[in-house]
């Protein structure tokens, strides 16, 4: 589904052919790429330089998102332009200069959470400002009541940590010192967060030249006239594909685990709804029915419900290019004080792992009443885990040096409708990385045991879903305290048509040892003490299809492969296989007690069914 490139007005009057307009396309792509590997290596936390937590963008002079770089985290797409709005409305771009970097990283001004913080920089063409270029970066820690800036408890958004509201952090391409030194003296790690800052800054003035570049080779007029049709581009292609869909309203639900800021016995379920209506070629993506805003930091601020409505659109119809007009084709209804639009002072650190999270399922659960083959099963939810405390290594370079250790999960997403899907995958974030075990160990005082996928966690399907991840550190440092927002103990990722959920997430000190203690998924400070263990456990996506019609060679294949243990085999799949030899990989596949095994299974199904 590509429509013929129509040319505006515009287009017509620079001469702009459609190899041009692709050419320049790529140019653009190309301008946000190089800002990325700038500020990877530049930079100095393994947040960014390892894990690429981070992400690259070319915006219109009144912020609108024109392209953004291949392997950015997909989180920030809708971010980078909301922010760079919310700044224009504090600081007008007539008092902008060539030169001038601007940051923020205030959640309620278009942004995410506090880690999260975006800068911009104007772009001026023979004295006209014609663009600009900007990037967000997850800093390991802004400040606040917990190392890496994940307050569980957390009563409103001040004490989340450091709130950045635009400011300018350079001028002439020189750092505001007083801004620097006010943002330094309240963070943990004032020499990593300086080196993040400033690589920051210094990708910006790489994307501004290689932009540049191209508006000197191309000229003004045609820059900018590409830039608007590459917008409404998109718009046009996404409004047609939607007026291809049957009408309708489809409805789904998904659920936060508990409100992490009420009492212990007051924590329920937090539900997220979604209607997604279709009407007169329109795409409306109605949250009404969603629970209220929550004590505890789950809520989404609306600039994340636009995000997570705006990427959950986007892998529906891949073949749309990323930009504004996506956003632009979207109505969205989302209710002030809910927990899809909440409202200063709420706290929201876990809002990725929270409603932002639920609303990208809701998305695909909607559209799997609409486009089956579009769409995925549910994915377990992010864990964000901090440890934090003081290198007492004897052998370390940084010994009495504080550090803060941030790490997210890999876990598998959900089943497609035409294969399984796959493993060690940042969830919904595909521009992360995972970040290696060996720079962890040489940065802080822990050791990994264990970093293996975890058997029978994928949601059983006809496409099985894709696998969690089990891990477990070692605390080597005489002390420290872990800190966990996260999300989907209670309720797993669910399957579709008749596919079954996968492996709900964990996170234990001391499994089956002394001083066992479940973290969960909500904590702050728990402590943790030289040779303590902490087992982390990443959930498995669901399955698509029933899992007793998935193709028993495809089952073998699972537990030749260790993804599925032979109990598992018989007890999800209803497939018998015998063990012959474990070394040498050779398995019996019974295909005539498989069809028992089955037979059986779905006779005992018919009478669940019936009674």
């Amino acid at each position: 589904m590509r429509e013929r490139v129509q040319f505006s007005p515009e287009m017509a009057a620079a001469g702009i052919d459609p190899i041009s307009f692709e050419v320049i396309r790529g140019a653009l792509q190309a301008v946000c790429n190089q800002i990325g590997v700038v500020l990877a290596k530049g930079a100095l936390s393994m947040v960014i330089n390892q894990g690429r937590d981070f992400s690259a963008a070319v915006l219109t002079p009144n912020g609108d998102l024109v392209m953004q770089g291949e392997d950015d985290f997909p989180n920030f797409t809708v971010i980078q332009p909301l922010s760079t709005k919310a700044i224009l409305k504090v600081i007008p771009a007539e008092s902008m200069r060539e030169g001038d970097v601007y940051i923020c990283n205030d959640p309620y001004l278009g942004g995410t959470h506090k880690p999260d913080v975006r800068m911009c920089r104007p772009v001026f063409f023979e004295g006209e400002l014609v663009a600009f270029v900007s990037n967000s970066g997850h800093w390991p820690d802004v400040g606040g009541q917990s190392p890496g800036s994940f307050p569980v408890d957390a009563c409103d958004i001040i004490a989340e940590g450091l709130c950045i509201p635009p400011l300018k952090i350079a001028e002439n391409n020189e750092i505001v010192d007083p801004v620097e030194r006010m943002i330094l003296a309240n963070v943990r790690l004032p020499v990593v967060t300086r080196g993040d800052m400033r690589a920051m800054v210094s990708s910006l003035r790489t994307g501004e030249r290689r932009l540049l570049e191209h508006f000197e080779r191309y000229g003004k007029d045609v820059m900018s006239a590409v830039m608007q049709e590459n917008i409404r581009y998109s718009e046009r292609l996404l409004r047609a594909a939607v007026r291809e869909l049957p009408e309708g309203e489809y409805t789904w639900a998904d659920y936060i685990d508990e409100d992490p800021g009420k009492p212990e016995g007051e924590r329920t379920p937090i539900k997220v709804q979604l209607t997604a209506k279709i009407k007169e070629g329109r795409l409306i993506f109605d949250l009404t029915g969603s629970d209220e805003q929550a004590t505890g930091g789950v809520s989404a601020p609306i600039s994340m419900t636009e995000s997570a409505l705006f990427i959950a659109t986007k892998a529906i119809f891949p073949e749309i290019p990323v930009n504004q007009g996506v956003r632009d084709a979207i109505e969205i209804v989302a209710p002030v004080g809910s927990v899809v639009n909440c409202q200063f002072p709420t706290p929201v650190v876990g809002c990725q792992s929270g409603a932002y999270q639920k609303i990208v399922n809701c998305v695909f659960g909607c559209f799997s009443q609409i486009v089956p083959e579009r769409v995925i099963a549910a994915s377990p939810s992010l864990l964000n885990v901090v440890l934090g405390g003081v290198d007492t290594r004897e052998d370390s370079p940084l010994k009495g040096e504080p550090y803060v250790m941030y790490c997210w999960t890999e876990g598998g997403y959900g089943a497609r409708f035409n294969a399984d899907n796959g493993t060690f995958i940042a969830l919904y974030a595909s521009g992360t990385r995972n970040q290696p075990v060996e720079m962890f160990e040489q940065q802080f005082p822990l050791t990994w045991e264990k970093y293996e996928l975890c058997t029978d966690s994928g949601g059983p399907g006809k496409q099985r879903g894709g696998l969690g991840v089990d891990r477990v550190l070692r605390m080597d440092g005489e002390k420290g305290s872990a800190s966990v927002m996260g999300d989907g103990e209670k309720h797993a990722p669910w399957g579709v048509f008749g596919g079954n959920a996968g492996r709900t997430n964990l996170l234990v000190r001391n499994l089956n040892a002394d001083r066992e203690f479940n973290i969960g998924m909500f904590r702050s400070g728990a402590q943790i003490a030289e040779g303590d263990s902490i087992d982390l456990w990443s959930g498995g996506g669901g399955g698509y299809g029933d899992p007793y019609v998935r193709d028993p060679e495809a089952v073998l294949e699972d537990v030749i492969d260790g993804y599925v243990s032979i109990d598992g085999a018989l007890r999800d799949y209803g497939v018998v296989i015998r063990e012959l030899d474990w070394e040498a990989l050779e398995y019996d596949l019974d295909l005539e007690a498989t069809r028992a095994a089955r037979q059986a299974a779905e006779s005992n199904r018919e009478k669940v069914v019936t009674s």
